[in-house]
């Protein structure tokens, strides 16, 4: 889920361990949860409020998986979403980006809530882009030309500066102390 002034907050727990979203990316690990002949699964909900305007999303690792940090990823929505002149063009846009960097199927589902047109969505989404860029986005891409290091150390302190908000929805993990 997206509101314009708190961004993206994840609303269920992945399926896997460990379940912190960096960690994920940089791991890829093998799904806990997943549909099969042999056995139970789980289909994760989330209940809850949220104000509208917002936009609710519901992504594949295939969607989000092959990007830098969990911010980059919102950095991602925002710039497609920007660079669009309406709904059909944002989805080509969005496929177009995925496209070019992900190694797996991806899906993506969004339904925008609350707001009068998309325009309206474009300029409610604006400061927070912005923010992305300065913030998450831009300090990535200087750090990718001053080697590993550099990268990591971005990255952590990427996350660290994120995390909160992106994970104050999230239901506590059951067995595990928070």
């Amino acid at each position: 889920m997206a509101e314009p002034e708190a961004g993206l907050q994840q609303l269920s727990v992945d399926d896997t361990e460990p379940s912190d979203a960096l960690a994920l990316l940089l791991q890829d690990p093998p799904m806990t949860n997943m549909v099969h002949a042999g056995g139970g699964f789980a289909i994760n909900r989330w209940r809850g409020t949220a104000h509208v305007p917002c936009v609710l999303i519901a992504a594949t690792d295939g969607f989000f998986g092959y990007v830098g940090t969990p911010a980059e990823f919102e950095h991602l929505l925002w710039d497609t979403l920007l660079a669009s002149q309406e709904a059909m063009h944002w989805s080509v846009l969005l496929a177009e980006r995925v496209e070019s960097f992900t190694k797996d199927d991806a899906s993506i589902a969004i339904a925008a809530l609350g707001f009068e047109d998309f325009a309206a969505l474009r300029a409610s989404f604006r400061w927070r882009f912005d923010r992305m860029h300065a913030e998450h986005a831009e300090p990535m891409r200087r750090a990718t030309s001053m080697g590993r290091p550099a990268l990591v150390a971005t990255r952590e302190r990427s996350w660290l500066a994120y995390r909160h908000g992106y994970e104050r929805r999230l239901p506590p993990r059951e067995g595990i102390d928070s």
